[in-house]
């Protein structure tokens, strides 16, 4: 499912898409810079890039944010926790147990528009508590999560083996 985000703060109707339309977003998410990761995209080739939303598609976590006349501006993953590579955390610890979403893939089309804060805007109006890492050397990332009040919690590590910076935020506190 996706929800279509407007800038305007207005949230449309969810629309249901299916594979058939995988093609439609890949084109309109093609120019979005990942803000999540540097450069190059994480995900390495654009082709896995594709794979990751495809899977988002279809677990119904995929968000995109469009302006006023339809274009996607931003995207993320927003899931439901618990997330299986926050279970164990080194170098520091989460501030509490309670249940908390998790935001993966999030990218903007353009920087310095607030299109990365209005997504974390949006998801805080689904839920109190967010989990999110990014690479250390994501500076811009976690200037972004740092100016909106993530807090700075340890190293977790994915699947790979691949170090991560991890972040939480309760707004409950």
């Amino acid at each position: 499912y996706f929800l279509k985000v407007y800038i305007s703060g207005r949230i449309s109707d969810n629309k249901k898409f299916y594979r058939e339309d995988f093609n439609w977003l890949e084109e309109q998410l093609k120019d979005l810079k990942d803000i999540e990761v540097i450069n190059p995209i994480k995900f390495g080739e654009e082709k896995e890039w594709g794979e990751f939303i495809k899977k988002d598609i279809d677990a119904g976590v995929c968000y995109v944010m469009c302006d006023r006349v339809g274009t996607v501006v931003a995207t993320m993953a927003f899931i439901p926790g618990p997330e299986s590579t926050y279970s164990v955390i080194e170098e520091g610890k989460w501030p509490n147990d309670e249940p908390y979403y998790v935001i993966h893939r999030i990218a903007t089309g353009m920087s310095g528009r607030g299109y990365a804060r209005k997504m974390l805007d949006w998801a805080f109006e689904h839920t109190s508590t967010v989990r999110i890492d990014t690479h250390r050397d994501n500076v811009i990332m976690r200037h972004i999560l740092c100016s909106y009040g993530f807090e700075y919690c340890g190293v977790i590590y994915l699947f790979n083996g691949d170090p991560r910076d991890a972040y939480m935020l309760d707004k409950r506190k």
